[in-house]
């Protein structure tokens, strides 16, 4: 709730800037976004003639202020309303942990598939603007240093441009892996047989099936009333997704090419734009949120507590707003 209300403070003071920044301009509509443009049509003023007296001009430019800071006021209003609902469906929780400051790894381990543990030549993870750059290849990830047990994550994602390996002009493929464990005796073995995922269960991200769940080394979860688990990783799709056939137990659209949508229900904006991941991680229950959208609920998770980690699976991708909030305890 807290970083909703400081992104909506940061919208309404983005928004009066551009306000200052449009006074020469002469329609109100002008920089009204499509979408709300369309609400404010009666808004729209016609432009300044010449010969217009002082006093007509000042009362259009007063009208345009009132128009303008009506609509910051009334976007403002929207997106705490957003947060208060987001709110609303989440356990209560405790203070928040930046776990990514804009600056620095340095509340993760990085692992890079043939280098080991926080030794990174290549640059598979390099953080610049404020953001978590992760080319995809080498596989690896960038893991929590601390475990967690009950928690809520949020993290926005947006996808870059490349695509490697095995996933080379196909959909795009990432995930959050948590409540992971065993990881440095996964890494150790990986060595020889090539496996790099830990035991754990995984908020998958890919292009036309972010929000499904992956069950990774014999995890376990219910989902709709049925058990799913099993030693190799085990796919559930995210609520609403269409079914587009199955082979060898994947969905076909993960060998679909790169850029793939779902046809019907997609819950990704396009591509090149940042979506916010939710979860919450509370005893054996989870629930994904997908820009806003509930994408999954699965109860009787066989994990309870471990590491969460971000991969590097073939796809280059950013990350920034890397937020965890431990949830409060029944005696808290």
């Amino acid at each position: 709730m807290a970083s909703l209300v400081k992104i909506c403070d940061w919208l309404c003071i983005d928004a009066k800037q551009q306000f200052r920044m449009t006074q020469r301009r002469t329609t109100a509509s002008d920089w009204i976004p499509a979408g709300i443009r369309m609400v404010y049509t009666g808004a729209r003023q016609a432009p300044v003639r010449r010969g217009r007296s002082r006093s007509r001009l000042a009362l259009g430019s007063v009208r345009q202020t009132q128009i303008q800071q009506g609509m910051i006021r009334h976007l403002a209003a929207s997106l705490v309303l957003a947060a208060t609902v987001s709110a609303a469906e989440t356990p209560p929780t405790g203070q928040s942990v930046q776990l990514f400051d804009g600056k620095s790894l340095e509340h993760f381990d990085t692992f890079v598939f043939g280098h080991g543990f926080n030794h990174d030549p290549e640059g598979v993870f390099r953080v610049h603007d404020g953001m978590v750059r992760v080319e995809g290849m080498p596989y690896g990830y960038f893991i929590t240093k601390d475990e967690y047990d009950d928690f809520y994550l949020r993290a926005e994602f947006k996808w870059g441009e490349a695509t490697h390996g095995r996933r080379q002009g196909k959909a795009r493929d990432s995930g959050i892996l948590y409540r992971a464990v065993n990881v440095k005796e996964k890494a150790e073995a990986a060595r020889t047989n090539g496996a790099i995922w830990p035991k754990s269960l995984e908020f998958q991200i890919m292009e036309g099936g972010t929000g499904d769940v992956i069950l990774l080394g014999g995890s376990e979860l219910t989902v709709k009333g049925e058990r799913k688990g099993g030693k190799r990783g085990i796919q559930i799709d995210r609520f609403n997704k269409t079914d587009l056939g199955r082979q060898d137990g994947w969905p076909n659209h993960y060998r679909a090419p790169a850029g793939f949508r779902d046809p019907n229900n997609e819950v990704e904006k396009p591509h090149g734009e940042w979506n916010v991941l939710e979860m919450v991680a509370d005893g054996d229950r989870v629930k994904y949120w997908v820009n806003g959208i509930v994408v999954m609920e699965g109860t009787d998770a066989s994990l309870m507590r471990g590491k969460i980690l971000f991969q590097s699976e073939g796809s280059e991708l950013y990350y920034r707003n890397i937020e965890l909030r431990p949830l409060k305890k029944a005696e808290e």
